[in-house]
């Protein structure tokens, strides 16, 4: 084993850690790539979504009495974007 050169026995070792660590950036990469939301997929706050139909908290409050659709996560209430994109199309004045 003693050619002019020291053996390494965690050379394999690191070789292989190299190796997987590669991989997991990959995996990384590929996994954040799908998690971004598709435009219809994105949650929304109240003020978000007072902001982007231009409606006042009131008008949000009596939406959703009338069935726009949410979600409570605790103390905040979500709304999907493609959803209210939806109700708000159909109830059009």
């Amino acid at each position: 084993m003693n050619n002019g050169s020291q053996y390494n026995p965690f050379l394999s070792i690191e070789e292989r850690i190299a190796t997987l660590d590669d991989k997991i950036s990959k995996l990384i990469a590929l996994s954040e790539a799908n998690l971004k939301p598709s435009p219809g997929d994105e949650w929304l706050t109240r003020n978000d979504l007072c902001s982007i139909f231009k409606i006042s908290k009131g008008t949000l409050h009596k939406l959703m009495r009338n069935g726009l659709e949410f979600h409570k996560v605790g103390r905040k209430t979500l709304f999907k974007r493609g959803t209210c994109d939806s109700y708000f199309n159909q109830h059009q004045n």
